[in-house]
């Protein structure tokens, strides 16, 4: 079985899908860690500007608390800020990896250049870097302002303080000068977001579209490897004098997930709901002939 394996694996590592998946895992991590830098700042975002409690930080006695809750804020932003060149960067590596392998996006540049090289929103989060790095890390504010008649709470940052920046780029000049006394952070870092997103499903879609022939042909070799995997591992399991549990690990290793052996060994034993079950799970994976499905039950029914 170790010598199936070994052999299915290098004939579908060596395949052109399998090789760009593998290339686009880097960009699967730095888009979580962007994200998870997003989430603990909208949080604690919600925490100053909606929360009723933190009202209470307004008052005097109060400011050193203030203070290092506005210290947070700022920690955070310089999160977001530094997580998105880092997710910039690892794009770029990712399609240059991607285009190596002849699997590359013909208007990736072009897609790059309109949500990121151009967009002044994104320009600001990018070069908000260099701002807290080399002119000030801690100049965010609360500002209340009343709408229909109601308080509301909005964390800022002073856009006379950020033009003390020389080095901001073109596209995040137009940005502050249309921004107004004050940039509400928020608001930017969650159009930042969503420009994020909407490249990143462009992105996945337009992989899955140029790389068609190559997914699918990774797809139906997979399939035979798989298939030639469960009948060798059945038989494996037949010859085994283990329980239906490590049995069932035996005959269908490669192809179940973890939370579906974890259900297969909830179910009775010796019902048939179990090997019904199970060729369901299979079918989820591969395409079983009758005289597999038939191998399977009598399987069971031995066991």
């Amino acid at each position: 079985m170790e010598e199936l394996e070994d052999k299915a694996r290098s004939e579908l590592e060596s395949m052109t899908w399998f090789r760009v998946h593998g290339a686009l895992s880097p960009l699967i991590v730095s888009l979580h860690t962007f994200e998870g830098n997003c989430k603990d700042f909208f949080e604690h975002a919600h925490k100053l500007c909606v929360q009723p409690e933190s009202l209470a930080l307004m008052g005097m006695q109060n400011h050193d608390l203030m203070s290092r809750e506005l210290h947070e804020v700022a920690r955070l932003l310089h999160n977001v800020a530094a997580a998105s060149k880092s997710l910039v960067d690892h794009t770029r590596r990712v399609h240059d990896s991607i285009a190596k392998l002849g699997a590359g996006i013909p208007e990736y540049q072009q897609q790059i250049d309109m949500i990121f090289a151009n967009d002044p929103t994104t320009q600001f989060i990018h070069n908000l870097r260099n701002y807290f790095l080399h002119v000030e890390p801690t100049n965010a504010a609360m500002r209340f302002s009343l709408k229909q008649g109601r308080m509301q709470r909005s964390l800022t940052l002073s856009v006379s303080e950020l033009n003390e920046l020389k080095e901001w780029n073109v596209a995040a000049r137009k940005f502050l000068a249309s921004a107004g006394s004050h940039v509400d952070i928020v608001r930017v870092v969650a159009d930042y977001r969503n420009n994020v997103k909407a490249f990143m499903l462009w992105l996945d879609k337009r992989v899955h579209e140029v790389n068609a022939n190559e997914q699918a042909a990774f797809r139906a070799k997979q399939e035979v490897v798989l298939l030639d995997q469960l009948e060798m591992g059945l038989r494996n399991a037949s010859a085994s004098v283990a329980g239906t549990t490590n049995g069932e690990l035996l005959a269908f290793w490669g192809l179940l997930r973890s939370a579906e052996f974890d259900e297969l060994s909830e179910l009775p034993e010796r019902t048939g709901v179990r090997a019904e079950r199970a060729v369901c799970l299979l079918r989820d994976h591969v395409r079983l002939s009758n005289k597999l499905e038939r191998d399977i039950r009598e399987w069971y029914e031995k066991r």
